[in-house]
This record gives structure tokens, sequence and C-alpha cells, in this order.
């Protein structure tokens, strides 16, 4: 991911998780409330990871200028196949889509090897 110089470790945004939702940062977990307490030193332990002109959704949740922390969050578990989904007052931690989908009779991308494509 662009964002990133490295992509944080699952362990590190697990300690983020459970710091916002008071839960283990496992799939199908659900909660209705978030926890925005003092999260500077958190968030400090993940800027390394960060390129430098990429850090504005962390500057701003550091800040207080969300109501709560899912726009980090979804950044950060992004690269990890995760997602948060807003469903009636509450939020789930989904497994994203992550497959590749063909239609018949149309050519799509032909991957060569780490960072390179074609037509």
């Amino acid at each position: 991911m662009a964002q990133f110089s490295v992509v944080p470790p699952l362990k590190e945004i697990a300690i983020l998780f459970k710091a916002v939702t008071g839960l283990d940062c496992d799939v199908d977990v659900t909660w209705s409330s978030w926890s925005v307490t003092d999260l500077v030193e958190i968030l400090e332990d993940l800027r390394p990871y960060y390129r430098p002109c990429h850090t504005k959704i962390l500057d701003e949740t550091a800040s207080g200028l969300y109501k709560g922390p899912s726009r980090l969050l979804r950044q950060l578990l992004r690269p990890h196949g995760l997602n948060i989904q807003a469903r009636n007052g509450s939020w789930k931690l989904v497994k994203m889509d992550t497959g590749i989908k063909i239609d018949t009779g149309q050519i799509g991308i032909i991957w060569e090897g780490p960072g390179s494509c074609q037509n």
C-alpha cells in the first residue's frame, strides 16, 4: 500500500484495535462503541510504518478530529485483507473479498512477475 513504507504487522494493529474496541482483533467480532481515550502513544508507535507524506488520517485521528478511529483502522487493516463494516449503529471486522473476477470473453491484466503487468 502506497501510504506505508512497510506494512504494519497485524500484531501492532491488534494493539490499537483492542484499545479502541476492548476486543481481540478477530474476524466477525462486532462492537457498538469506540473507546478513544489517550491513543497518542499507540498511534505514535504506528507512525514509523507510514511514509511521511501519507500521515493525514493518522494525524487527524490523533488530534481527535473523528468520533472514532474507523478510518485509520480501515487503512491499517486493508493490506491484511480485513475491513470494518458499519451496520445499524455497530461495526464488524470482516475479511475482504480479494479474489480476482474474470468475465468470460474479456481479456484482463496479465501479471508477469512482481510489480509488472501488461494489458
